[in-house]
């Protein structure tokens, strides 16, 4: 009778299902796997010709689920993250920076976030999924700026600097450069995660950077003590 509001609803209905999943009291696994069946049920509708954005929006919100799929002991991770990884490109056939520059960013965004889970397994080429990784985080900061998402800005900001973090541990890349622009990310975030605006996200990133502070009073160029 409806199809695409149909579609809408089971996209809708997925969003709660991944909220669901996150509460201690329910299956996570089972809402999980349930939510990823509305995706999939939402996108028998939601089709690049029918209803391009919306079908964008699905592939990003099943992606989403993919990668949280992937942390579950019972799953393929590797699968899982390839799939995550498949969804996002997907949706940025649509999300473009022209059709919906914010969306986009976040499809960025999110995958550079499951090419750094990629970059952790064996199987896979660590320098080259890490590299991959830094460009979609700075892609997704062509448009997540501090003017038109602050907060955004600054989730991926951090996201950037745990991915230099780990390109600092490569022997063929520059670990002191790396380890600097690393320093600078986190600084940019806290120019926005504030103990008032977002708490525990500051508390975060105040951790990484006490991490990457660590890593660079290692460096023989550096003042060990003043960095410790």
């Amino acid at each position: 009778s409806a199809p695409l509001d149909y579609a809408m609803t089971q996209n809708n209905r997925g969003n709660v299902l991944q909220a669901l999943a996150t509460l201690a009291e329910e299956d996570r696994a089972a809402r999980l796997r349930q939510a990823l069946s509305a995706y999939d049920e939402a996108l028998r509708f939601y089709t690049p010709t029918s209803a391009p954005l919306d079908y964008a929006m699905t592939q990003n919100n099943r992606g989403n689920v993919l990668q949280a799929l992937a942390t579950l002991a019972e799953e393929d991770r590797a699968a899982r993250l390839r799939q995550a990884l498949s969804a996002y490109d997907e949706a940025l056939r649509f999300r473009t920076p022209t059709s919906a520059p914010l969306a986009y960013a976040t499809t960025q965004n999110n995958r550079g976030t499951v090419l750094q889970a990629l970059a952790t397994l064996a199987e896979e080429d660590r320098a080259a999924r890490l590299r991959q990784a830094l460009s979609a985080y700075d892609e997704a900061l062509r448009f997540r700026t501090p003017t038109s998402a602050p907060l955004d800005y600054a989730m991926t900001q951090n996201n950037r600097g745990n991915v230099l973090q780990a390109l600092a541990t490569l022997a063929e890349e520059d670990r002191a450069a790396r380890l600097r622009q690393a320093l600078s990310a986190y600084d940019e975030a806290l120019r926005f995660r504030t103990p008032t605006s977002a708490p525990l996200d500051y508390a975060m990133t105040q951790n990484n950077r006490g991490t990457v502070l660590q890593a660079l009073a290692t460096l023989a160029e550096e003042d060990r003590a003043a960095r410790l």
